[in-house]
C-alpha cells in the first residue's frame, strides 16, 4: 500500500487543478477557543451545533465548522464569515456559486467520526471522504451482511481474525466515500459495487454495476493518519496527487 506523508499545517498552501488537499484533525489535540472562534459561523450553523445533547459531539461539531471555513476562507483569500453553504438534495454541502470570492470551483467534503475528523478539497472534481475510529463493533456482522456486496463479504471471510475489523472499516469507508462524491448517499445500494477489502491492497473499485457511473471515472485512496483510525478519500475524474497535512 502506498505511503502518504502528513504534514504539519501550513497557511502557505495553493490548490491546483492536479491536486487533492486533505487535512486530518484530532480533536484531543487540536488548539481552539471555541467560545472565541464559533462567532465565524452562522445562526443556523450553531442551532445545529445545538441539537447535541453531549457538550463533546457539541464542541466537535463547531470545531469542524471552524477548520471547513478556516481551510475555504485561506483558499479564497475571504474572511471565514463571508462564506455562504448551500446544500444539495441528499444533503452534500457546497459553496454558493454566485460567491463573489468564490474564483475557484472549490469541491469539498468531511467527515467525523469520535476524536477524528477529515476534511477533502479539490478543484471541479467531485469529492468524497469518510473516517472511522476503529472499534470493534457489536453489529459488525450484521453489517457486512446488509451492507456489504457478495464479493466483499466473501473477501472478508478470507481473512484472519486479526484482520477483519481493519478489513471492515475500510470496505466500509470506501462505500462512503463513493456515497458522497456522488452525491446520492443512501439512495445508491452499497450493494452496487465492490471494493478491495485487503488491508493490504490500494484501495481500489473491483466492479460498479450501476448504469450511471464507469469504474474508469472514479479513484479510491486509503487515508492512515492514525494508527486509531481510517479514511477513505473517492475522486472523480483524472487521478490527482494528494497533498495531506495535520490541523493542529
Amino acid at each position: 500500500m502506498t505511503t502518504i506523508h502528513w504534514d504539519k499545517n501550513s497557511s502557505h498552501k495553493h490548490l491546483t487543478p492536479n491536486e487533492a488537499h486533505i487535512y486530518f484533525a484530532d480533536f484531543s489535540k487540536t488548539r481552539l477557543d471555541i467560545d472565541k472562534e464559533k462567532t465565524i459561523l452562522t445562526t443556523d450553523e450553531l442551532k445545529r451545533a445545538q441539537r447535541f445533547y453531549f457538550k463533546k459531539d457539541h464542541d466537535r461539531f463547531i470545531i469542524c465548522h471552524v477548520i471547513l471555513r478556516k481551510i475555504l476562507s485561506h483558499y479564497l483569500d475571504c474572511l471565514p464569515q463571508e462564506l455562504t453553504f448551500k446544500f444539495a438534495e441528499k444533503g452534500k454541502p457546497y459553496l454558493e456559486l454566485n460567491l463573489k470570492k468564490n474564483k475557484l470551483n472549490i469541491k469539498f467534503n468531511l467527515s467525523h467520526s469520535g476524536q477524528f475528523a477529515i476534511f477533502a478539497f479539490n478543484l471541479d472534481s467531485d469529492i468524497g471522504v469518510d473516517i472511522e475510529a476503529i472499534v470493534e463493533n457489536p453489529k459488525q456482522r450484521e453489517l457486512v451482511h446488509r451492507f456489504f456486496s457478495k464479493k466483499e463479504q466473501e473477501d472478508l471471510n478470507s481473512l484472519p481474525e486479526n484482520q477483519k475489523t481493519l478489513a471492515f472499516f475500510k470496505c466500509w469507508t470506501q462505500k462512503e466515500a463513493f456515497l458522497k462524491a456522488t452525491g446520492k448517499g443512501f439512495s445508491l445500494s452499497l450493494k452496487d459495487f465492490d471494493v478491495d477489502v485487503f488491508p493490504n491492497h490500494e484501495a481500489s473499485f473491483t466492479n460498479i454495476r450501476h448504469k450511471d457511473f464507469s469504474i474508469q471515472n472514479w479513484h479510491l485512496h486509503t487515508l492512515k493518519p492514525s494508527i486509531e483510525c481510517i479514511g477513505s478519500l473517492c475522486l472523480k475524474g483524472e487521478p490527482k496527487k494528494l497533498r495531506c497535512w495535520r490541523w493542529d
